[in-house]
């Protein structure tokens, strides 16, 4: 008797616990809700690199977790107003996509 009553009071207190729980929001087709803001700074990469480990020491996360910082600090520095313009690459690559074709043509004839 003792045992179906701890069961009885056990089944009640799992259905009011989830009675409690909120229920998800859903669009009106009835799929979940999913909007809003999410945050998505996360070290976690969608898609890990080739020959990278499925685990990390505590090292290694420290190491990683420390060249992220040191990289979000540098790209916060404010950039020099006295810098050299980058270099023209587009013109570069233009010369170097028309010579290709006229050299092979050269060569043919």
């Amino acid at each position: 008797m003792r045992d179906v009553l701890s069961v009885g009071v056990l089944i009640l207190f799992a259905h009011a616990a989830a009675a409690q729980s909120p229920s998800l929001r859903r669009t009106a087709d009835g799929h979940p809700d999913l909007q809003g803001t999410y945050d998505i700074a996360s070290m976690t990469p969608l898609e890990r690199a080739p020959g990278t480990p499925l685990v990390m020491t505590k090292d290694e996360a420290a190491a990683l977790e420390r060249q992220r910082a040191e990289r979000v600090q540098r790209l916060a520095l404010p950039s020099s107003g006295d810098r050299k313009a980058p270099p023209n690459r587009v013109r570069t690559r233009t010369r170097q996509a028309l010579q290709g074709p006229l050299m092979l043509l050269a060569r043919v004839e």
